[in-house]
């Protein structure tokens, strides 16, 4: 920043574009106020205010591009009707959830359905919360007349076990509830969680139906549960039709993370799980 300054105030009067650091100050809060309103906007600077400079804000993540299209050509080779996987790591406090909305967030909105969920803490966890999170996010991603137009599709697609869906995924009912579908069937236990696991394909499936396939961005899946990562793994075997993408601490999952001793049991299982659905499935 001194270097910048001494650049703006050369000892030559004619090369000067700034008497002062006052003037350097007003032109910085002018560029603070102006920025998020318009990219590409002439401001006059110090002494060559007959001369305005126009001035364009660059990409706010640079060095990304090669990383924002790895993640966007993910969501190419999935939306030809296929099931494709991804990760994004890194240690905390780098931009990983950054790059990942950066990327996806708005990228071929017409062609896929964007959905971000975030995995609970160990201390706070609860059965499926990365998935029930991004589920939550329905409402306010669509709208709410959208949303229950898709609710209305979803229990369609998922008949009388909308209800299955909503015990697991407690942040469905208001989309489901949108569209009352029939009682679940009394099934036994092991039949009720393949029923389950068919329901949660079925649901992926009806936003493929209508041409709007799901990217799921699962966020701080260092704290992945067992339900969770079997639950993953079971949608990826069962080829749905969908981008699933984990964002996860380099610290806590690496394949070293038996010589952690602090690490917490829980925790320690987690990153296991991680590594353990890295090895099963096919990822970029």
């Amino acid at each position: 920043l001194c270097a910048m300054i001494r650049t703006l105030m050369q000892e030559g009067p004619k090369d000067r574009l700034y008497n002062n650091a006052q003037a350097i100050k007003a032109d910085l809060g002018t560029l603070k106020g102006s920025a998020e309103n318009d990219p590409g906007i002439e401001i006059p600077l110090g002494q060559v205010r007959n001369r305005p400079w126009t001035l364009a804000f660059g990409p706010t993540l640079h060095g990304r591009q090669p990383m924002i299209r790895q993640l966007r050509r993910a969501v190419t080779q999935m939306l030809p009707s296929t099931f494709n996987f991804c990760y994004v790591h890194g240690k905390a406090g780098v931009g990983k959830t950054v790059l990942c909305r950066a990327a996806l967030e708005d990228y071929l909105p017409d062609k896929c359905s964007v959905l971000f969920g975030k995995f609970d803490e160990p201390r706070f966890a609860r059965p499926y919360s990365g998935l029930d999170s991004a589920f939550q996010h329905l409402p306010a991603h669509y709208g709410a007349d959208a949303a229950a137009l898709w609710g209305q599709r979803i229990v369609e697609a998922v008949g009388q076990y909308s209800a299955v869906l909503t015990h697991a995924f407690p942040a469905l009912g208001p989309v489901l509830q949108l569209a009352e579908g029939p009682p679940p069937l009394d099934l036994p236990a092991a039949q009720r969680y393949g029923r389950f696991i068919l329901a949660l394909t079925d649901l992926f499936a009806a936003f493929s139906d209508h041409e709007a396939p799901v990217v799921l961005i699962l966020d701080d899946a260092q704290w992945l549960d067992r339900d969770s990562a079997k639950l993953l793994t079971e949608l990826a075997l069962s080829d749905v039709h969908m981008l699933m993408v984990l964002v996860y601490r380099d610290e806590v999952c690496s394949s070293e993370c038996d010589e952690l001793q602090h690490r917490g049991a829980i925790e320690h299982e987690a990153a296991q799980l991680v590594l353990s659905i890295k090895r099963i499935l096919p990822h970029d």
